[in-house]
């Protein structure tokens, strides 16, 4: 296990010593296959891509909305809009994301980047439907994105206080 600190930091700039040593521990192990778990900085994503076979698993808004959450506090909903110019409008009229014009830009250059890379990946994991439907309107082949469910349906748990068997409404696993 190796930590690289701000490795995985969103910033406007990657910090230089970390992708550095990220490329060392990577000549290093000289991996078969790399699977990344939610990263946003480009350069880790492209870096990897260049040493082997990579894969993806996404959990949040934060590669196709410049935001990261896909919701705008102003209007108290949900964005259901695909990545792309309006976004930059959107961000400035609603503060879906920063208020600063510089740091907006820069967090929609990054989206438009790493949407670039991350849409060639074979295999892209989404952890519910509704993401991997978000992943799809973004440009992501629909073939290439697998629904992964974080829990799965068991039968029965059990209670902490009296040990009691809890029966698990399946409906709300599936």
């Amino acid at each position: 296990v190796y930590h690289i600190p701000h490795l995985t930091d969103f910033s406007l700039s990657p910090d230089p010593e970390a992708i550095r040593r990220f490329q060392e521990i990577l000549k290093a192990e000289q991996p078969s296959l790399v699977h990344l778990t939610n990263i946003s900085n480009i350069e880790v994503v492209k870096i990897c891509q260049a040493t082997a076979p990579t894969f993806h698993s996404i959990y949040t808004h934060s590669i196709y909305c410049p935001g990261e959450n896909k919701y705008s506090p102003v209007t108290r909903s949900v964005c259901t809009k695909p990545f792309g110019p309006l976004c930059i409008v959107s961000g400035l009229l609603t503060h879906c994301t920063s208020r600063r014009p510089h740091v907006l830009l820069k967090s929609y250059l990054r989206s438009l980047e790493l949407l670039a890379h991350d849409r060639r990946l074979p295999l892209v994991i989404a952890p519910s439907r509704y993401v991997r439907d978000c992943l799809v309107q973004n440009g992501y082949p629909q073939q290439a994105v697998r629904v992964l469910l974080f829990f799965t349906s068991l039968p029965t748990l059990r209670g902490s206080a009296d040990d009691q068997l809890i029966p698990v409404r399946r409906d709300i696993l599936e």
